[in-house]
């Protein structure tokens, strides 16, 4: 075993502490990540209910086509944690090479997109007002959209070896920086002049580009990575496994791609509603960010722990850890279920105009948000299913079918709203389709996963083919 390796008995002895140890800064991280989408969101609904509604589209419409990219790339981390389960911590450091090269190409894809931002966005027709200001935060998302490309790419090499607290600090301090210049940016402070939406997105890209700037110090710039894992001297285009990068990441990445797809469509309609039901589905995502987020938190320890299981071909091991992570997940989402259905006006009141001209609208957005959140509420419970199972699948390599799988789930779910749409369906009979879909999802994943045909899938190379 490497002595990079996370210490497996210790897991299986004590899969709950273990499981915690490397999720909390994961959690925070992601906790930090919420807490800087809430707090853009109760900025811009600060600023005007519309720029709110705009963010809420453009910005899924963004991580729609970055999420192709990021979803392949970040797969680098599930690849050099089961090298560094198989003693071959070299590799690990290749891999994140791999997925820098990969995502410095995607981040020439996304810029052109940017450059058709217009075209793109108009597609929608939502209200000359909020797609005005749609155009301009898409436009500014993608032209940055390498900044968060490269610190996902980065952030592989300290997933994959565990160093979950790294990535903590870099992030959170990242968190705080966006939330700083989205305040200064938006209502121009300190003789900036107000940029409103615009200013959001500038603040994103800013803090993404410094996160990414920090990753990479510490990946080239500690003794350690350069002895140990020979960081600067795996440097080199390394087109097999690239090829293996894109094997297993590409349809992680498609997964991800569709299911954007899928929820971007979600909005599109809505938005065609009017835009009250638009604002208000943006507020209940940022709510439901603060149950969702920590989950994937959760998930994406429990992925580093069975990367390095099945890296030591020990499937019953990942089993186990699987089975825990989720009973750590359902008892968070338990208690915010409780929260959505007990606190729903205190949730939505943050939210709040702060002046007169815009105190009516937000008052139809608050209460139109508070029906929804009663539908968030149910489909939470299971909703961890659809983050823990996925990963645990992902991280065994079984990405192939969960991307057919997701295909098909989320075809069903656009032919649905677009049938809807056809018949004017309202923000309530949606809302029902999403919770209907977020538990049939969740119980696919579950049967996937107690199948068992992840347990014999190769993710990585034998040590015979690398020599």
């Amino acid at each position: 075993m490497s002595s990079h390796a996370i210490d497996l008995v210790a897991v299986d002895k004590h899969p709950f502490r273990e499981i915690l140890r490397l999720a909390v800064p994961l959690i925070l991280s992601m906790t930090g990540l919420v807490f800087m989408q809430f707090i853009d969101g109760i900025f811009l609904a600060w600023y005007s209910p519309v720029s709110l509604a705009a963010m809420g589209f453009a910005g899924m419409s963004n991580y729609l086509i970055v999420s192709l990219f990021l979803g392949t790339a970040a797969y680098a981390s599930t690849l050099g944690a089961q090298y560094i389960g198989a003693g071959r911590s070299l590799r690990a450091a290749a891999s994140t090479w791999q997925a820098v090269y990969f995502s410095l190409g995607a981040g020439v894809v996304i810029t052109v997109c940017g450059v058709y931002a217009r075209p793109l966005m108009g597609l929608t027709h939502h209200a000359p007002d909020v797609l005005a200001e749609e155009i301009v935060y898409f436009r500014i998302m993608c032209m940055g959209g390498w900044a968060a490309l490269l610190n996902n790419a980065l952030s592989t090499f300290f997933s994959a070896r565990g160093d979950t607290r790294t990535l903590m600090t870099v992030q959170l301090g990242g968190f705080a920086v966006n939330a700083l210049l989205a305040y200064v940016l938006i209502f121009g402070k300190f003789g900036v002049p107000q940029m409103g939406i615009a200013g959001a997105a500038l603040a994103a890209v800013i803090a993404q580009g410094l996160c990414a700037g920090a990753l990479a110090t510490l990946f080239l710039g500690r003794a350690q990575f350069r002895t140990e894992f020979g960081v600067w001297g795996m440097r080199p285009f390394d087109a097999s496994l690239m090829a293996r990068l894109v094997q297993f990441g590409l349809p992680s990445g498609f997964r991800q791609f569709v299911e954007m797809i899928g929820w971007s469509a979600f909005m599109f309609y809505l938005g065609r509603i009017d835009t009250v039901s638009l604002a208000a589905t943006t507020v209940a995502f940022r709510i439901n960010g603060l149950a969702f987020f920590p989950v994937i938190g959760l998930a994406s320890a429990a992925a580093v722990l069975i990367g390095h299981a099945q890296g030591r071909h020990m499937p019953a091991l990942s089993a186990r850890i699987t089975k825990r992570c989720m009973v750590l997940a359902e008892a968070w989402m338990l208690l915010w279920a409780v929260a959505f259905i007990a606190l729903p006006h205190q949730l939505f009141a943050i939210f709040g105009a702060t002046d007169a001209g815009n105190e009516a609208m937000t008052a139809q957005i608050a209460a139109a948000g508070v029906v929804m959140l009663r539908f968030v509420a149910i489909y939470c419970i299971l909703d961890s299913c659809n983050i823990v199972y996925v990963f645990a699948l992902q991280a065994a390599g079984d990405t192939r079918w969960t991307f057919v799988a997701t295909i098909i789930l989320y075809g069903g779910f656009v032919a649905a709203l677009s049938i809807a749409d056809a018949l004017h369906a309202t923000m309530a009979a949606e809302w029902t389709m999403v919770t209907i879909f977020a538990m049939t999802t969740a119980a696919v994943w579950v049967a996937r996963f107690l199948q068992g045909k992840w347990r014999t899938i190769q993710v990585i190379e034998s040590d015979i083919e690398v020599a």
